[in-house]
This record gives structure tokens, sequence and C-alpha cells, in this order.
């Protein structure tokens, strides 16, 4: 719970760990409450990203096939103009 703690003393650097510090209260939630909260945000960040990760697979993939495709289109446009 130090980021709670540096956010208070105003000596947390990172901007989106202030913007998260920010939105709970320590003195209102207790620390376990704080800790329950940061936990659920860090497993949040965590989906997010593991979908981002599955998104940009499956686009790798589709762009691997748009390249073959235009790739066959050069080959093709490039064989009729050369009879």
């Amino acid at each position: 719970m130090l980021i709670f703690k540096y956010a208070r003393d105003g000596t947390l650097e990172i901007e989106g760990l202030k913007k998260i510090a920010a939105t709970c209260d320590v003195t209102t939630e207790g620390v376990g409450g704080a800790k329950t909260f940061f936990e659920a945000k860090a497993a949040e960040v965590i989906h997010t990203f593991s979908s981002i990760f599955k998104i940009y697979k499956s686009f790798n993939i589709s762009k691997m096939l748009i390249i073959i495709i235009i790739i066959i289109i050069i080959i093709i446009i490039s064989f009729f103009t050369n009879k």
C-alpha cells in the first residue's frame, strides 16, 4: 500500500498510479479496502492487456493474409501486363 502513502505524500511520480490512488480514499476504506480496491484494478488491467494481446494476435494473422492476397494480386497483374 506504499502507492497510497506515496500519493498522499506527493512523491508518487507515475501518472497512472496517481489517478488510481486518487480514486480510493484509504482513510474511508481502510487499508484492507484499499488493498482489495488496488488488487481489483490490477486484475482489470491484466484482463484488458490480455484482451488487447488476443486482438493483436488475430490482427497479425489477418495482416499476413492481406499481404499474401496483395502479393497474389501483384503477381496476377504483372502476369497479364507482361504479355
